[in-house]
């Protein structure tokens, strides 16, 4: 007996449905509270952070706090726990070293440094002192433009270019440095000012290295969502590689470390996070599911749920012939769990 066909109009009714309740869920996520088992990791990491640290660089104390669980004699899972929150403190803090260091005027000859500019900039943050001359920050990117926008007179027309082929070269310098180090109030300014030509252009200029840092998410999903509206096909294909490049080295390195392979755990999960969802859409279905029937061929669990809940109930019909297919060559008990999920998944979002 065959089965009616939805018409066009429930369809399109199912899938606005579905962006919806998509969209309310990240809303939700983003403004949920901390359970009380995040806040006390998150404590307990922060206070160790700042009791070891001292006058010591994050690599060694990186390397110190690897085998500081096993002292505790803590249960495995709760030494698990511990391990994740104190690797997302590190992060940050190399993070934020490396966006604001990058705001002090380098002098071109310069004497050997005891320590990177980046663990100065940490210690001594609060005796810095800003030096206002023209002639020593002229040379910096941002000072330069903001300098230069200040001295011209019409600045929508002449300074921003709105009317050459490519923008002026101290924006493009200014945006793309912005771009870089994640300063997004200054990216979202400079691309309100800048037309749809040269948005695109210098967005796809800094994409793909964007993706691969994976380490400002703000700047990342405006740029992602802005991208995608003026050349999604472009933005998959420079994003492909960088994701596709974090997702084999953690399925492959068998020989890393634990921390190491959370490294890349971590920036899998963080890139597919930030993308917009057309990008997530594409980037699933891209070489023909390659993503998914990875996961399940190497008994991925979690990545594999993970891209499950970011795709529709056609990717997810069209997903399973391709692992039907794996399946049938190698049957395995995991194999046949996985392939379970993704049933029930399929039988969920229809």
């Amino acid at each position: 007996m065959a089965v009616p066909r939805r018409s066009n109009a429930q369809s399109m009714r199912r899938l606005m449905e579905m962006k919806k309740e998509k969209e309310k869920k990240e809303e939700e996520y983003e403004n949920r509270i901390p359970t009380l088992a995040e806040m006390c990791s998150s404590s307990f990491a922060t206070t160790l952070f700042r009791n070891k640290i001292r006058w010591r660089k994050l690599t060694d104390l990186a390397f110190e706090l690897r085998y500081f669980s096993d002292e505790l004699k803590l249960p495995k899972p709760i030494q698990k726990i511990l391990l994740e929150s104190m690797e997302n403190v590190l992060a940050e803090a190399k993070r934020w070293d490396a966006k604001h260091l990058e705001m002090f005027v380098e002098p071109s000859k310069s004497r050997r440094r005891a320590l990177p500019k980046s663990e100065l900039l940490r210690t001594f943050y609060s005796e810095l002192i800003w030096k206002r001359d023209r002639k020593q920050v002229g040379d910096h990117p941002v000072y330069d433009f903001w300098l230069t926008m200040m001295a011209t007179i019409n600045k929508d027309r002449l300074f921003f270019g709105a009317t050459r082929r490519f923008p002026n070269q101290k924006v493009a310098q200014c945006f793309l440095f912005a771009i870089k180090n994640g300063y997004y109030q200054l990216v979202e300014y400079i691309w309100n000012q800048l037309t749809d030509e040269h948005r695109e252009f210098l967005g796809m200029i800094e994409w793909r290295n964007m993706c691969y840092r994976a380490r400002d998410g703000q700047a990342i999903s405006f740029l992602c969502k802005h991208l995608c509206e003026l050349n999604p096909v472009g933005t998959c294909l420079n994003a492909w590689q960088p994701f596709f490049d974090s997702f084999q080295h953690l399925i492959h390195d068998e020989k890393s470390d634990h921390l190491e392979r959370n490294q890349y755990r971590r920036k899998f999960i963080f890139l597919l996070k930030h993308c917009c969802q057309t990008l997530r859409t594409r980037l699933v279905k891209h070489s023909h599911f390659r993503l998914i029937c990875d996961a399940f061929r190497y008994n991925e669990q979690e990545i594999f749920s993970l891209l499950l809940e970011n795709m529709s109930s056609e990717d997810i019909a069209s997903a399973r012939e391709y692992i039907d297919r794996i399946f049938d060559r190698n049957k395995t008990r995991t194999g046949d769990r996985l392939r379970r999920t993704l049933i029930r998944r399929q039988q969920t979002v229809q």
